[in-house]
């Protein structure tokens, strides 16, 4: 069952912080650098025009002011609930809609808890754990944005080294891995050979060294980005 559930858990929130983006708070997002801010940028951009039909705006307004209540004091973990008091109410609506999805498909709603409608402690109990570590796994994520991004930077640029984007950036991490000897520089009959081979060439060096070196992949595509 632990297995199981934080399988699904992972599955879902991964998907959500991944694919999803607030939509219309692009500029608090770009003034903020606290990583609840963060959040802004990891759930739904289209929460409003995807509503769905049982999310009635008066429910989901009930539901949102529940939740962050039930959060900030019933959490068990302090520091959980000191992050969940600092998100701003869109981030807190958003979290709350993909997390009453997540909880109706694993067989009971978010309502149960937050209303404390629970009776059974062991029921209660249950819930409450598969809902903290959801939390936790969106605050986790949140924390390490600028590392995904910049693991995203390598890989972009190692699938696609001369696209238009990415060319003059190629062209001048390798110049400075050749000198620095940590790539093969171009030999002779490469140097009068088509650019297609030397670009093929390059695109081969890159790929073999990052096994080895990504750290060092990783900080010179950042700062030449």
């Amino acid at each position: 069952m632990g297995v199981f559930v934080i399988g699904a858990l992972l599955t879902i929130v991964a998907g959500v912080l991944v694919s999803n983006y607030l939509m219309d708070h692009q500029k608090h997002v770009e003034a903020e650098t606290t990583p609840a801010a963060s959040l802004a940028k990891s759930l739904g951009t289209q929460i409003a025009a995807k509503r769905r039909l049982w999310f009635a705006a008066n429910t989901q307004s009930e539901l949102v002011q529940q939740f962050q209540t039930w959060a900030t004091t019933d959490l068990s973990d302090a520091e959980l609930r000191t992050w969940m008091r600092g998100l701003t109410i869109d981030q807190v609506r958003a979290l709350t809609e993909h997390l009453d999805t997540f909880c109706r498909s694993m067989g009971f709603e978010l309502s149960w808890l937050t209303a404390r409608r629970f009776v059974g402690n062991a029921q209660r109990q249950a819930a409450q754990t598969i809902i903290e570590h959801y939390c936790t796994a969106c605050w986790q994520a949140t924390l390490v944005q600028a590392d995904f991004q910049r693991f995203k930077q390598v890989v972009d640029l190692l699938d696609q080294p001369f696209s238009r984007e990415h060319k003059p950036v190629t062209q001048k991490l390798y110049a400075d891995l050749v000198r620095r000897k940590l790539a093969p520089p171009i030999t002779p009959e490469l140097s009068v050979a088509s650019e297609q081979a030397r670009q093929a060439f390059v695109a081969s060096s890159l790929k073999e060294l990052a096994p080895s070196n990504w750290a060092v992949l990783e900080e010179a595509i950042h700062t030449l980005l």
